[in-house]
């Protein structure tokens, strides 16, 4: 089977996309499948016309965001829809609109019509489709878990000192928060030295600036937070390599998110038996469970901080964690997400490689 991916990663940057389309591909070429990947991204060097004739020698079309594919969507609609679409719904493409107006998209709500099924990378997410086309796009709905390989860790215990953010400086990420928390946790060490005289924390954020807005306030947190036991410090973007090295000494992951669609790295934090701190949104939600035992509403940097100092400070809070994590971690096994792309091929009549 030929496969044409449509794919929204930026060239030249790690992300939560590049790093999805990167293992999908391979998934799909270890199931014997031809795989194509167009980059979304800016303009077609390609043109029209070729463009058409790549959707016209395919068996399949997978597009991973609605909005950034939709003008190629679009072809493909003008060409009668030659082949079958699978929508991969991204976080940014189903919650943005959602939480900027209370309704999806048109560019979604239109790919959503027109696909022959809808994936969704965290449960759950199928309650914030449209009431009215709900019980139709829920039919046609799969749920496929991202799968990634376990990284070794290079130490016997979680280290309660450290912890990370990983993921691009963006307001959607709310990347201030775990500053506003650990503002807030040295204040109460200024007022209560005597109690609060071990905690110790580092908190290193991993990303690239993508919201310059966001610059000025970065910066000054980079100077205030550079010393003393409560520390923060940005240190720019890195690759997957690079991540693997920072998860091997299992720190602990923050994820502060105004909204996710079942990102990547928290899978990838599970599958290593890795603890996590995370936002009460339906992304997180959708993959760690609404029982997970470190959660905190969106926002709110008080609760935050007092789960980072239980963290610190309280041995049982960190195994419940881990125990947490690690009944959790066959559900990111990248054979098990590899198989379900292969029942979701079959779903469609496309099971048959080389065809």
């Amino acid at each position: 089977m030929k496969i044409l991916y449509l794919d929204p990663a930026l060239s030249g940057t790690t992300s939560g996309n590049s790093s999805t389309s990167t293992r999908l591909t391979e998934h799909w070429r270890n199931l014997g499948h031809a795989v194509t990947s167009l980059s979304v991204r800016g303009e077609f060097p390609e043109g029209e016309a070729q463009l058409r004739k790549l959707i016209n020698e395919s068996d399949l079309l997978v597009a991973l965001h609605a909005t950034h594919c939709h003008s190629i969507l679009k072809i493909w609609h003008d060409l009668q829809k030659p082949v079958p679409l699978i929508l991969i719904v991204g976080g940014t493409d189903l919650f943005a609109p959602v939480l900027e107006s209370g309704e999806v998209s048109t560019e979604f709500s239109w790919a959503c019509e027109e696909s022959s099924r809808i994936v969704t990378l965290a449960a759950g997410l199928d309650a914030y489709y449209p009431a009215v086309r709900r019980e139709d796009w829920r039919a046609k709905t799969r749920l496929v878990y991202q799968g990634a390989e376990p990284v070794k860790w290079n130490c016997q215990q979680y280290d309660p000192q450290q912890a990370v953010v990983i993921g691009h400086l963006r307001s959607v990420k709310d990347p201030l928060l775990p500053v506003r928390a650990l503002e807030i946790l040295r204040e109460k060490w200024l007022l209560e030295q005597t109690t609060l005289k071990d905690v110790r924390l580092t908190i290193q954020h991993f990303g690239k600036m993508l919201d310059l807005n966001l610059k000025e306030q970065i910066e000054a947190a980079q100077v205030q937070l550079a010393s003393g036991p409560l520390r923060w410090q940005w240190n720019g973007p890195v690759s997957e390599t690079g991540i693997r090295q920072v998860m091997s000494s299992a720190p602990l992951l923050i994820m502060p998110s105004l909204h996710e669609g079942g990102a990547n790295v928290v899978g990838e934090f599970l599958v290593s038996g890795l603890p996590i701190v995370a936002s009460r949104v339906a992304g997180n939600l959708g993959i760690l469970g609404e029982d997970w035992p470190a959660l905190f509403d969106a926002g709110d940097p008080q609760a935050l901080a007092d789960l980072l100092l239980r963290w610190n400070q309280e041995p049982q809070f960190r195994e419940q964690i881990s125990r947490a994590a690690k009944n959790l971690a066959d559900q990111h096994d990248l054979r098990r997400e590899e198989q379900r792309w292969a029942d979701l091929f079959g779903e469609l009549g496309l099971a048959s490689a080389g065809n």
